[in-house]
């Protein structure tokens, strides 16, 4: 497998091609022009995202001559989102991953969090994938996790893998949520003992 320089969730130009592609676009002059970059350019970049693996060519359903048509590779970009988490957290998701690496649900989730970008980019300042990452993860955090919804709990006590989703969205709760606490604490900590690093202007 081909090493990127850095990963596509940091990069604009492969967030923005990943990005359209998991939304419905899916050949590269059509990819060139919903994004604004020459069509050259987007040729090798998702030749390098094929051979890493982040996307594959698709069936030409549109009867379209001489065009190659790409999809997401959404166990990749799943992956993705759980090294994310392990790199981001004092807390490593072993064994997290190893129960949801292939989770429809946590798919599901990140293929909606694709199209809630597509429609809402305009309003929100997140140009690469690891912004909607950490949006996602906040969502998790902040708003009714669906570990704790009744309805959810129920329906998970017949559906093995719902069930895994709901006990990954309550690590990511309390595991996240955690670090995040003590990195404020110990900067509220570091404002007391006068121990603070501004820079210089």
């Amino acid at each position: 497998m081909v090493k990127l320089e850095l990963p596509p969730i940091e990069t604009e130009h492969h967030s923005k091609i990943l990005l359209t592609i998991g939304t419905g676009t899916d050949y590269a002059s059509e990819i060139a022009r919903k994004i604004n970059i020459k069509q050259p350019t987007v040729k090798k970049h998702l030749k390098k995202l094929q051979e890493c693996d982040y996307i594959s060519e698709t069936k030409n359903t549109k009867k379209v001559k001489n065009r190659k048509f790409y999809k997401i590779n959404w166990r990749r970009i799943t992956s993705e989102y759980l090294t994310y988490l392990s790199n981001t957290t004092k807390t490593k998701f072993k064994q997290v991953r190893k129960n949801v690496r292939f989770n429809p649900y946590l798919q599901a989730l990140l293929m909606k969090a694709f199209n809630d970008h597509a429609k809402y980019k305009d309003k929100e300042n997140l140009k690469t994938i690891k912004k909607i990452f950490e949006k996602v993860t906040m969502q998790l955090i902040y708003h009714l996790p669906p570990h704790k919804d009744i309805d959810l709990i129920e329906k998970s006590k017949s559906n093995s893998e719902l069930s895994r989703f709901l006990s990954f969205t309550e690590d990511v709760e309390s595991k996240v949520a955690a670090d995040f606490k003590d990195t404020i604490e110990e900067f509220y900590e570091d404002i007391k003992n006068n121990n603070i690093n501004f820079q210089k202007k």
